[in-house]
């Protein structure tokens, strides 16, 4: 009996023991990133540790990040701001996405972190919260990813949070807060699940609308109308 309870004292003492070094490796990986790091929940942490398998180096950052984003999102939505860190950084993407210059300047692998995170602080000021201003600082580390594609992951994952799709809606003129809301229950009605849509300003768009949910688009645009009309003259 004395014995089986020195095995179980000591098989309890590895496991305490390969819990501090998994900790203290995040903590390490995350410092070596240069990002400000803030240890994730627990129950975070295990779902990554149990899920990612990881094929190469490369991949244990990655978990790590997702892991710090996870957590900065379930702090938004617990204190009700998801919705708000989800527009916040899809309008980021688009001035990226628009500004050449600014592109450049944040993908370039010769300007320090430092300094692009400073730039992103002198872009946003105090017109976004801080988790937004967090997220945003960790994106442009930039250590293998286009600045788009990681605040599309952020995106994802946040609406992974809530079991949610995102759908992209491009339009001629701003939507009033009554149609994103019909639009949005129209979706979440076709998709069974809940929908964050984000809204694209274009002004190619002649009038109609362009709705992109994951792989699915629906296309109702003048603009296409015209040309499948032209279409079927031709044939």
């Amino acid at each position: 009996m004395r014995k089986r309870m020195m095995l179980m004292l000591a098989a309890v003492a590895l496991f305490i023991g390969a819990i501090g070094s998994f900790k203290f490796l995040q903590i390490r990986a995350a410092i070596a990133q240069g990002s400000s790091y803030q240890p994730p929940p627990e129950a975070v942490t295990t779902i990554v540790a149990r899920e990612v398998r990881w094929a190469t180096t490369r991949d244990l950052p990655d978990a790590f990040e997702q892991a710090s984003v996870a957590a900065h999102v379930a702090r938004a939505d617990a204190e009700d701001r998801l919705d708000a860190v989800e527009d916040n950084l899809f309008r980021f993407g688009r001035i990226v996405e628009g500004n050449p210059a600014l592109r450049d300047a944040l993908g370039d692998s010769s300007t320090s972190l430092q300094g692009k995170r400073s730039l992103v602080a002198d872009l946003l000021g105090d017109k976004v919260d801080g988790t937004t201003a967090t997220l945003l600082g960790q994106a442009v580390a930039g250590r293998h990813h286009s600045l788009t594609s990681v605040l599309a992951l952020y995106q994802r994952v946040a609406a992974n949070r809530r079991d949610s799709m995102i759908a992209t809606v491009w339009v001629a003129s701003p939507l009033g807060e009554d149609q994103r809301e019909r639009l949005t229950r129209a979706l979440a009605r076709q998709h069974s699940r809940p929908i964050h849509l984000n809204v694209v300003v274009d002004p190619s768009v002649l009038g109609g609308a362009r709705v992109a949910v994951g792989d699915e688009v629906l296309d109702s645009t003048v603009e296409t109308r015209l040309q499948q009309a032209q279409r079927r003259l031709e044939r």
